[in-house]
């Protein structure tokens, strides 16, 4: 039996929305995980088998909760100016998959001059469910338990295990500093 070009035509207008519809559920774009600025870009080329978190790589419910507070963001990536020179610093949720698992890091590619300088706050550890970074602006940073917390003066780095831990990474006196601040 032969079709018409006209039921082809609509056959595949029909394929067409199919598509449309399975994929309007995939994740939005997020402009440091898609594109990252060139010192990231520098950073991953240089450290083969290392990428930034993505939504992709969060559970269900992880994925919801990011979303809901920043949608806008990457979870792997903040651009941060931590001593209020204006200049960006890079800090990095970074996956390497490799033989026992997903591991993960923070490092920050701290702005020092014309560049930047790699530093990392939190070495590998076994990441089952990846821990996202998020830029938090000045201000006070209060500790898990009610504590005194600290007054932040410039930006700083929250890395964060959802519905569990997080730690607020700042720069103070010409090094980082911490404060632990979700439990």
């Amino acid at each position: 039996m032969r079709l018409g070009s006209g039921f082809r035509h609509a056959i595949l207008a029909v394929l067409a929305m199919i598509a449309t519809a399975t994929t309007s559920h995939a994740a939005p774009a997020q402009p440091g995980c898609d594109a990252p600025p060139p010192a990231v870009r520098a950073y991953l080329a240089d450290h083969h088998g290392l990428s930034v978190v993505t939504l992709r790589d969060l559970n269900a419910d992880d994925q919801k909760l990011w979303l809901d507070a920043r949608h806008w963001a990457c979870p792997g990536l903040a651009m941060v100016d931590l001593d209020g020179s204006g200049k960006l610093s890079f800090a990095m949720a970074l996956l390497q998959r490799r033989a026992g698992g997903q591991f993960e890091q923070l490092v920050v590619l701290h702005a020092v001059g014309r560049g930047t300088k790699a530093e990392v706050l939190e070495p590998w550890f076994s990441a089952g469910n990846p821990v996202v970074v998020w830029r938090a602006p000045p201000g006070r940073a209060p500790t898990w338990d009610g504590g005194r917390g600290v007054t932040v003066s410039h930006d700083s780095i929250v890395f964060e295990a959802f519905e569990s831990a997080s730690t607020s990474y700042y720069w103070a006196g010409g090094r980082f500093r911490h404060i632990t601040t979700g439990d």
